[in-house]
């Protein structure tokens, strides 16, 4: 958790790459934990690294398959990789998993006029 925490606070101070190296370090220490995993496939996203953020993504979600937020976040990256099916899908389970979270419902109507297109 400490290591989670760092991470967090250095990625509000700007320093991403010891961000990274804090999010990394909580894995190694717990790799059973889901928060840790989140916190890292963020990290890698706002740093452009999509592929290795959606593993990340995977991750989490094996280890806490009831995570709305996690499904709408890899759905969004789903999408710029531009696997929409897949983020269809991902749109889908976020809404059945918390039908309140009116991010996944807006960005799941982007994705079906982008479609549509």
């Amino acid at each position: 958790m400490a290591y989670s925490n760092m991470g967090a606070i250095l990625s509000d101070l700007g320093e991403n790459n010891d961000a990274l190296k804090a999010f990394k370090q909580a894995i190694a220490i717990d790799p059973e934990n889901p928060p840790a995993y989140m916190n890292l496939s963020d990290m890698l996203d706002d740093l452009g690294k999509k592929d290795e953020a959606l593993k990340a993504y995977k991750k989490a979600l094996k280890l806490d398959p009831v995570n709305s937020r996690g499904y709408l976040r890899m759905a969004n990256i789903l999408k710029e990789l531009g696997s929409k099916a897949e983020a269809l899908n991902a749109y889908n389970k976020a809404i059945e998993l918390d039908p309140s979270n009116q991010f996944a419902y807006n960005h799941l109507g982007l994705l079906i006029n982008d479609v549509g297109d």
